[in-house]
């Protein structure tokens, strides 16, 4: 019976993926005939996901569901689109396909990284003067004693794509970390972050820390934990 209760309401879920919406900035001529003048360029396309996550909307919602307007969650089979409202009228300003598979993939393996911090660099693009690239670059390496690390982690599945972990809901599993070197890290956990936190103790190098994703305890159908993928 509770191998049972345990296993009950819990299923095989669809794959996650990442929305983002490009356009372009078009100037019409003042004068007929005239040509359109492109903002950066008729090459540059701008991210504006962040602009009208708010005016976005699945078509059939029973089929997919957007979920804080940037991530996209399979909920059954079938072919639905996104949709871009306007926000002044009923128009759809854009729409792109989507379709649910019942195509089954595996987690292959669960990357994991340490950061400790972010560098910021900028430069002027090639491809036009009147843009920057700005780059941003994790920081692993643990400087001193007692300075700490948050866990960043990726899953990539059986049919070669790459997720990062922080998109899924976290109640339907949990991460786990252990140090395979408790002389130079330790775990502990935070209640301002997700994941758990790796802090210095002493120098060393190398593979220090092992991360398990485990299913979450409401799925378990068996007293043994189900670990979905491990990494260091």
């Amino acid at each position: 019976e509770e191998d049972e209760r345990r296993g009950r309401g819990c299923t095989l879920q669809y794959q996650h993926a990442m929305v983002r919406v490009l356009t372009q900035f078009v100037a019409e001529p003042p004068e007929p005939g005239g040509q359109l003048s492109f903002l950066l360029g008729p090459d540059w396309q701008l991210d504006i996901t962040e602009m009208v996550r708010e005016f976005m909307q699945v078509e059939e919602p029973r089929i997919a569901r957007l979920q804080e307007g940037q991530v996209l969650v399979g909920l059954e089979l079938g072919m639905t689109t996104i949709q871009i409202l306007s926000p002044l009228s009923d128009a759809i300003l854009a729409e792109k396909t989507v379709t649910v598979l019942d195509e089954k993939v595996t987690i292959t393996d669960l990357g994991v990284q340490l950061v400790t911090g972010l560098s910021l660099s900028l430069q002027l693009s090639p491809g036009s003067n009147r843009a920057i690239f700005a780059t941003a670059v994790a920081q692993e390496l643990l400087q001193s004693p007692k300075q700490e690390a948050a866990i960043s982690c990726w899953i990539q599945f059986s049919d070669g794509s790459v997720m990062p972990l922080d998109i899924y809901d976290p109640k339907d599993f949990s991460l786990s970390a252990t140090s395979l070197d408790e002389k130079v890290v330790s775990i502990h956990h935070d209640p301002r972050f997700t994941w758990p936190v790796i802090a210095a103790e002493t120098e060393g190098q190398g593979a220090l820390v092992r991360v398990e994703m485990v299913i979450s305890e409401s799925c378990q159908k068996s007293k043994r934990k189900s670990v979905l993928a491990v990494g260091s």
